[in-house]
């Protein structure tokens, strides 16, 4: 007994000597860094079931000892399984930036966890030095600090970089207070510039939004992550800017167009002639989404000589780098009534005038064209059709409208002709069914000892009993007679006593076939095949 309890005890050594003891340890990318950059804290758990969680549920690594001398980031886990070293490894790590708050001589207190501590670690951080000429900054904006609302905003943020970069991009998203469900970005844009005799390469990342209420407006611009190609890793923080939005007046109308339209008229063609059509292409241009620019072109006077037609609008959104502009394309069809020199009417387009603050229109002159003869349709209200032109040239009234008639009259011959061949081929194919239908039926043997269900099965032209009474029953209705008929034919034929034939059962199946035969040619010496019940009928079936 004491010798098992030795060998025990010494195995239970050997396995604690040679199991990997837990690791757990802190590390930074760097120790000395400028205040306005930021380092990479690194906390990872080696040999050990457990996970490091610093958010979400029961985190057991607490951030917070870093708080009073570090802004940061937002911490990222990762845990592996290594298979191929010794008996197999596992690590778990967090990963989170440091912002450092100060200059000075910082440090990262130790953490805890299963028992194992990690060191501490002093950071040392230097005050910025004060370069006229600085690598790299950020300067963001917005267009203006107060506009009117449904007025369109761009907000802007440039990274300026005289280095090149490895990385950069932003922490987040915009956000505003209140909230703007409406926030779009924009497409992103490079552009150089001379600051203080020193040449800049400017990125821009920008948003376009339409504040949809008056009142205060704070705009949250995300903070921008940079890393030079030297390994210099920066931060430049989030920046707020406040804009005014002013409620637009009581008299304003709620489809109106906020900001000044541009309106351009294109003709299609240069040559213009009573009842001939021609086709303007009108095209707004507006500071706004497209889908506030109406589907509609406003009422227009045009004069009694001109009929015009205006189509609804193709809008689209021209987008880029420094806002939004919508576009809707109308076209006007126009059919002049009378030669000679025309004004078009001018386009008329109501908006809400921002730099003023009133509401005004924006117009766009028609242009004056000059209408030859030419043939009027009858369609022109109160202008007689011309009979011929001043040209001397033919009248093609009379002739065009010989040529329709005669048009006409060919087809509904030829529609005649064919509905006379598709009857003609319906009835001999029908007739053909009808003949083999009562052929097979009459020459089958399958019942050749049974004359008194071949009877009922030649009438009802089916090949089983109850085939025939649910076709019969569904064309011409429950006939009780004939199913009291078809089940004494079953039980006879069928039933366990099985009873010889009587002359009572003979005659209700005589009568049973009269009857249905007699029926059914009445059904289709009656029958319309134009009639609404036949094809009704045709279709149940």
């Amino acid at each position: 007994m004491v010798t098992a309890l030795r060998v025990l005890w010494l195995v239970t050594g050997l396995w604690a000597v040679a199991a990997p003891a837990a690791q757990f340890t802190a590390t930074v990318d760097r120790s000395e860094l400028y205040q306005d950059e930021y380092l990479v804290l690194t906390l990872a758990l080696v040999n050990s079931d457990t996970r490091l969680r610093a958010e979400g549920i029961k985190p057991n690594i607490d951030l917070t000892l870093l708080t009073d001398q570090f802004d940061l980031g937002t911490p990222t886990s990762d845990y592996r399984f290594n298979i191929n070293r010794e008996r197999g490894r596992s690590t778990s790590e967090v990963v989170v930036q440091l912002f450092p708050q100060r200059a000075g001589m910082l440090q990262i207190p130790p953490f805890t966890i299963d028992g194992v501590s990690s060191a501490p670690l002093p950071i040392r951080v230097l005050r910025p030095a004060a370069e006229r000429t600085p690598e790299v900054f950020v300067r963001s904006a917005v267009a203006s600090t107060s506009v009117w609302q449904r007025e369109q905003l761009v907000v802007y943020s440039d990274l300026y970089h005289r280095v090149e970069l490895t990385s950069a991009k932003t922490g987040g998203q915009l956000e505003t207070e209140p909230v703007d469900p409406d926030i779009r970005l924009l497409p992103k844009s490079e552009r150089s510039e001379v600051i203080d005799g020193v040449e800049y390469r400017v990125a821009r990342n920008a948003w376009v939004m339409f504040p949809p209420h008056g009142g205060g407006l704070a705009v949250h611009l995300p903070d921008v992550w940079i890393e030079t190609a030297q390994g210099r890793k920066q931060r430049f923080p989030v920046q707020t800017e406040n804009v005014t939005v002013k409620p637009l007046p009581a008299d304003v109308p709620a489809g109106v167009v906020v900001g000044k339209p541009d309106i351009a008229i294109t003709a299609q063609s240069s040559v213009y002639a009573t009842g001939r059509m021609a086709s303007w292409d009108i095209a707004v241009r507006a500071p706004v989404l497209d889908i506030a620019i109406p589907a509609e072109l406003p009422l227009i006077d045009f004069p009694v000589a001109l009929k015009a037609y205006a189509s609804n609008a193709k809008r689209t959104n021209d987008i880029r780098s420094d806002g939004i502009t919508g576009i809707a394309s109308y076209t006007l069809a126009l059919i002049p009534a009378q030669p000679g020199r025309l004004s078009l009417p001018p386009i008329r387009f109501p908006y809400f005038d921002p730099a003023r603050g009133v509401i005004d229109i924006a117009s766009a002159d028609g242009p004056e064209i000059e209408v030859a003869r030419g043939e009027l349709p009858p369609s022109i209200d109160g202008v007689p059709a011309s009979a011929g032109s001043d040209t001397g040239g033919p009248s093609l009234t009379g002739m065009s409208h010989l040529v329709w008639q005669g048009v006409a009259l060919i087809f509904a011959a030829l529609w005649l002709v064919t509905l006379w061949r598709w009857k003609q081929r319906r009835t001999i194919a029908s007739a053909g069914k009808t003949g083999a239908a009562a052929t097979a039926v009459t020459m089958s043997p399958r019942f050749a000892g049974r004359p008194l269900i071949q009877a009922m099965l030649d009438a009802l032209q089916a090949e089983t009993l109850e085939q025939g009474l649910a076709g019969w029953e569904q064309h011409y209705g429950i006939d009780e007679q004939l199913r009291t008929t078809v089940r004494r034919l079953q039980e006879h034929y069928y039933g366990k006593t099985r009873p010889g034939e009587t002359a009572a059962l003979r005659a209700a199946v005589d009568t049973a076939v009269t009857r249905i035969r007699n029926t059914r040619t009445v059904a289709t010496d009656g029958r319309d095949d134009w009639s609404p019940a036949s094809f009704t009928a045709r279709v149940k079936s």
